[in-house]
């Protein structure tokens, strides 16, 4: 974001206690484009006027070199670009986005993990992954490398680890607590931790319900999680663990994706993404490609059996998938969206290791989903890199964050 001659100027005739106000009912992207050319920043900041009005989702693309990503907010066709402190970004997957926040993965053998702010640039290290109780990691002889033993059965080297064990991350700012999602489910698909703790904690799922966690948000102080069966796992460090047993919908099964979302009417939602191959080629050599969404809302039939209803109208609601926190913003209150649309990205829940090496960004599976014709608009890729692969965020700049 480059100072335009004569900005600086104009900006600073005017009184500080003036200038904040105005900021702070400027979108964010025009809210950071001001405080690049304006001197006058730090005072507003210390007169509470700098928070702007909220934003809808931005993506994150990798800059242009392995230190800098690049954002992209809905409205604009050009990226802003950031440097990003070590470990370099470029070496980095992200796990998982909320509020501000991003949850990343270093590709290195001891798989570090960091809580991250790629717009201030503040970090926080997460404890080590082998401090899940039912993990130990075995360093090679020549500690160039490092196997994960999954309790004490499933080996595996550090890549296969980072791309196939993580299901998601979200985190709580309210206290920070990060819950994370995995794929080994013997009654711990989830576990949590926080700044002031040195390991992760399992929360422990009833015998009954041996299912993995596929998706997870945050909502109220609580965490939801959708399992592979259509069941919702609903925990906090501080409550005990319930799960919610609902009649599975069809198409769990196949190349698909599932989300689960609270919509702003307050239902809880099952989105599901079917992904096909190209016509006439190897699926094996290729990725899979989104064709369809299909959205769920839980019901309640007379005998209190609650059930997945499709939905076939969001109405004025629009909702943003991929790695990040399922989340749902409203195209009233946000004109540069689309109602009735779902934005996706990527993400890592693909069939095969191509999809989370180096492509062409032509080959990536992110766009516009309409629900009212089915049709999908494909999202601009303002970036020449594919690693690490896109993700929604929702900025956050102010002093509680």
């Amino acid at each position: 974001m480059a100072k335009q001659e004569g900005e600086e100027g104009v900006w600073s005739k005017l009184p500080p206690d003036l200038l904040g106000l105005i900021m702070a009912k400027l979108p964010l992207d025009d809210h950071l484009h001001l405080t690049s050319v304006c001197q006058h920043y730090h005072l507003i900041k210390s007169l509470n006027f700098s928070s702007p009005t909220p934003s809808s989702p931005w993506l994150i693309f990798p800059g242009r070199s392995s230190t800098t990503l690049k954002f992209l907010p809905q409205a604009k066709t050009t990226p802003y670009e950031t440097t990003i402190p070590s470990p370099f970004i470029r070496r980095r997957l992200f796990i998982g986005s909320s509020n501000g926040w991003l949850v990343t993965i270093s590709c290195n053998p001891s798989l570090d993990l960091h809580l991250l702010n790629p717009l201030t640039g503040i970090q926080h290290p997460l404890p080590p992954i082998h401090t899940l109780p039912f993990i130990i990691s075995i360093p090679h002889k020549s500690n160039s490398s490092v196997k994960y033993q999954i309790n004490n059965q499933s080996i595996c080297d550090h890549n296969s680890f980072m791309n196939y064990f993580f299901t998601k991350a979200v985190i709580s700012t309210k206290d920070f607590t990060v819950v994370l999602a995995h794929r080994y489910h013997n009654r711990t698909t989830l576990c949590y931790t926080r700044p002031n703790l040195s390991k992760w904690i399992s929360f422990v799922i009833p015998y009954n319900h041996m299912h993995y966690a596929i998706d997870v948000i945050h909502d109220n102080g609580l965490f939801y999680a959708l399992t592979d069966m259509g069941n919702i796992i609903i925990c906090s460090p501080s409550s005990i663990t319930k799960v919610l047993s609902l009649q599975e919908p069809r198409g769990m099964l196949g190349p698909s994706t599932h989300f689960i979302v609270r919509s702003l009417e307050g239902d809880l939602l099952m989105v599901h993404r079917l992904r096909q191959p190209p016509d006439e080629v190897d699926i094996h050599l290729h990725d899979f490609r989104t064709c369809e969404f299909e959205v769920f809302r839980i019901e309640n039939e007379n005998n209190d059996q609650k059930y997945w209803k499709q939905v076939d109208d969001l109405g004025e609601q629009c909702l943003f998938l991929g790695d990040n926190e399922s989340m749902v913003f409203s195209a009233l209150k946000h004109p540069e969206l689309q109602r009735n649309c779902i934005y996706f990205t990527e993400g890592r829940m693909i069939l095969n290791k191509r999809s989370t090496s180096c492509k062409q960004p032509e080959q990536c599976d992110m766009g516009v989903y309409n629900l009212s014709d089915r049709s999908i608009k494909k999202l601009l890729y303002p970036s020449t890199l594919t690693w690490p692969p896109p993700i929604w965020f929702t900025p956050h700049i102010d002093g509680s964050h």
